[in-house]
């Protein structure tokens, strides 16, 4: 089950999801409540001694031998459970409660209404996947979507949280809203490449993606996100703008080419004799739609954007590539390369309307 929703989890959504899990909730809005009816309760750590006693853990008894010899050290170790049916999350895997921060559904749930409270964005998707282990809360941000020519597009804020020590608390505003274990997975991918071109990865300041690791003082950095992302994503309008500039901007279909060509060719190519037979059947058919895509009319940098985006979800049906199950392209597009290619052709293009793109494809086609 790709989608890792699994028997004691729920995806709640305002639309259906492509694993067919959704719960679309008949009010029309996503409550807290109903996506996490449950408190979450930390049961102290029992471990049976060579004479079958039940006893508090001890730390050697934590090192996976078996034994259970060795001084106490306290009763810090817990598993991590659930009030609704008071089984464990995940696997059951144990936290240090002394030293791990931990933040439940509930917290994240309120953190993410507060941030965006008054400032008309919507919460769309919500759930956990792996047996409650990890969850996710996904607001569609209001001044980052926009509708241009019959196409959407659209911005989300993806809060993830986990309980099983699997990841660290991951915030990230992309074009992938999260709706399973596969679209999480990919949101953090996401977040931790462009959190690894920082200065440091475990921020404290917003700027469109955030890591903070499960530590002692995980809650107060997590508060201390609070305006400094409420103030960001007032910013965020700026996308917006940004396909309107691109629908604007004027592109001939020779530029489109060379803008996919500067895209397309591994960085060792700097001649056009260098380019493979491949590479230039993907460049024919990426043209192709830029003319003749869906809402495309070959005319501006939005259409250049909606051919390789195109291409990367569908293929299209002018592509030669037949030997790629069309599932495992969308999975691609949404959740793996494909995605993070999308979003790194978007800031190309917005960046400088393509001019660094174009300028290395007209200097390999002219060479």
């Amino acid at each position: 089950m790709s989608s890792q929703i699994f028997e004691r989890d729920q995806q709640y959504g305002l639309e259906p999801a492509w694993h067919g899990a959704t719960v679309i909730p008949e009010s029309g809005k996503i409550e807290r409540d109903e996506v996490y009816p449950y408190e979450i309760v930390l049961v102290p750590l029992y471990l049976r001694n060579e004479q079958g006693e039940f006893r508090r853990h001890k730390v050697e008894d934590l090192r996976g031998d078996g034994r259970t010899t060795g001084e106490f050290r306290g009763a810090q170790w817990h598993v991590p459970t659930c009030s609704d049916d008071h089984l464990p999350v995940g696997n059951g895997n144990p936290i240090n409660s002394a030293t791990y921060g931990l933040r439940t559904p509930h917290d994240d749930w309120d953190f993410v209404e507060s941030v965006l409270e008054g400032g008309g964005h919507e919460i769309v998707s919500a759930g956990t996947v792996k047996n409650r282990s990890r969850h996710f809360i996904v607001a569609e941000l209001e001044e980052s979507s926009v509708d241009i020519d019959h196409r959407h597009f659209g911005g989300y804020l993806n809060w993830i949280g986990s309980l099983d020590r699997s990841y660290a608390l991951t915030g990230i505003q992309s074009q992938t809203c999260t709706v399973c274990h596969n679209t999480l997975s990919a949101n953090v991918a996401l977040a931790d490449a462009r959190l690894a071109e920082k200065a440091t990865a475990d921020c404290e300041k917003w700027d469109g993606a955030v890591r903070i690791a499960h530590t002692k003082n995980c809650n107060e950095k997590v508060e201390a996100l609070r305006a400094s992302m409420r103030g960001a994503l007032v910013l965020s309008g700026l996308f917006g703008e940004a396909m309107t500039d691109l629908r604007d901007t004027p592109v001939a279909v020779d530029r489109a080419r060379e803008i996919y060509i500067g895209h397309t060719a591994p960085r060792e190519v700097k001649r056009n004799e260098d380019l493979s037979s491949r590479s230039l059947n993907i460049v024919d058919d990426l043209v192709t739609l830029f003319r003749d895509g869906k809402g495309n009319n070959g005319e501006t940098a939005l259409d250049v954007l909606s051919g390789l985006t195109e291409y990367r979800t569908t293929g299209g049906e002018v592509s030669r590539d037949s030997t790629k199950d069309p599932r495992a392209r969308w999975e691609s597009s949404e959740f793996g390369s494909g995605a993070r290619e999308k979003e790194e052709f978007a800031r190309a293009l917005i960046g400088d309307r393509g001019e660094a793109l174009a300028t290395r494809g007209k200097a390999i086609l002219t060479s």
